[in-house]
């Protein structure tokens, strides 16, 4: 799981499906969403303890 910070979108917390060269596609709720690099002001790893299991 990450959080991440946007330049010009909102957070975004979502756990790392994939990632190359470009950017990172996070599992956000059941969709997956593409973050570019050059979109990331910041990031951080969140811990999850307990997870959910679907």
């Amino acid at each position: 799981m990450v959080k991440v910070t946007r330049h010009e979108e909102p957070t975004i917390t979502g756990r790392i499906v994939s990632s190359d060269d470009d950017g990172v596609d996070l599992d956000v709720d059941g969709s997956i969403e593409r973050i570019s690099y050059a979109e990331v002001a910041k990031a951080l790893v969140q811990i999850e303890f307990n997870r959910k299991e679907n």
